[in-house]
């Protein structure tokens, strides 16, 4: 059960790399035996919040107390960070890192934990290998083995823990981090995937651009999720088709909403006219609104059948409660005539990311 005890405070924290404010005055708690997961996406300061949090790096300004106290030394005795990817010296052999590793520690019996280690994440056959040897997901788990060799820690931070690591790896790990749970430690899960975070989490901090955009309950997390259904995103930008022919796709079981922007379109009228160097404002439109502005431009006697179908371009936003109907949506696109210039899809956890800075801020 998590206890009210904060034991890892963290105030006003901002931090520079240059003219870039990393962090910019994060407020933090860390309660003692809960776990706490930090959600954002890619540079948005997570993971220099933990190595200011675990005592690797200092602030610019603001403050960090565990147990009440200001002490850098007694803060990187009880918080172990996992980093990301691991900073041993890749020159060096899986077992004398861990182990001058575990001797910096203190730990005494270290020989037999990082045997068990070794064990447990498969790497048994790899201690004599150099790091540099090894693959990605196997130099992360000599990373992970830290998570095994010391038990004395208060807090355990896990930078995204589960990165270049295979589906069993992963298992064993969460497994690790369960025992940690049962045994009234603190987590804290710092990653971009969060379905990892809230398998584990009482809590969720969201982070954007270095700032704290505002903490969720579990609980309060999971109802904002089941607001939207919206599982992914699929990016279009297709030729040869009109609006309304890219509009129908909403007609695909499983497809939500199709947006279509016109700037393309907008932008070769422009350019065909010899106006604005033929760049033009982004205009997100529906079928009917975008037919009313096409309709406009012909009432004002700027003729834009002169732009051949081959010269449209359109940008489509496909929003889908699922990946089934991809296919189906190619197929469509096909059959009419329409040539896909570019495709990319988004996960649910940068819409739901989205979603959940837009009523943070």
């Amino acid at each position: 059960m998590t206890s009210e005890r904060q034991i890892l405070i963290g105030h006003g924290l901002t931090k520079h790399y240059g003219n870039k404010k990393a962090l910019d005055g994060v407020d933090i708690a860390i309660c003692q035996g809960e776990t706490l997961g930090i959600f954002g996406p890619n540079g948005s300061g997570k993971s220099t919040l933990a190595r200011i949090l675990s005592g690797v790096t200092d602030p610019d300004s603001g403050t960090i107390r565990i147990f009440g106290r200001e002490n850098k030394v007694l803060l990187r005795k009880n918080v172990l960070l996992i980093y990301q990817s691991t900073l041993f010296d890749h020159s060096d052999r899986v077992w004398d890192a861990l182990v001058f590793w575990a001797k910096i520690h203190g730990i005494k019996d270290y020989k037999y934990r990082i045997e068990e280690a070794l064990r447990q994440l498969e790497l048994h056959d790899k201690k004599r290998s150099r790091i540099s040897q090894l693959s990605t997901g196997q130099q992360k788990k000599v990373e992970l083995a830290k998570l095994f060799i010391r038990d004395d820690e208060y807090v355990v931070i896990l930078d995204e823990p589960f990165a270049n690591l295979d589906v069993a790896s992963a298992s064993i790990v969460k497994e690790r981090m369960r025992e940690l749970v049962d045994e009234e430690k603190s987590l804290v899960i710092i990653s971009h995937c969060l379905d990892d975070i809230m398998e584990f989490a009482n809590r969720v901090l969201l982070l954007s651009n270095g700032r704290k955009i505002r903490e969720y309950t579990i609980n309060e997390l999971q109802r904002e999720i089941r607001k939207s259904s919206t599982t992914w995103l699929l990016e279009l930008t297709l030729r040869r088709l009109s609006i309304k022919e890219v509009k129908s796709l909403e007609e695909i079981e499983d497809v939500e909403k199709v947006d279509v922007s016109i700037d393309r379109l907008v932008s070769g009228i422009l350019e065909r006219l010899g106006l604005s160097g033929g760049s033009a404002k982004v205009i997100q439109l529906g079928a009917s609104e975008a037919n009313e502005f096409l309709e406009k431009i012909t009432a004002d006697n700027v003729s834009v059948l002169s732009l051949s179908k081959e010269e449209i371009q359109l940008d489509a936003k496909i929003y889908l409660a699922s990946l089934n109907p991809l296919s189906s949506i190619l197929k469509k696109i096909f059959e009419k005539g329409g040539e896909v210039k570019y495709i990319n899809i988004r996960p649910k956890e940068t819409l739901i990311f989205e979603k959940l800075l837009g009523r943070g801020e």
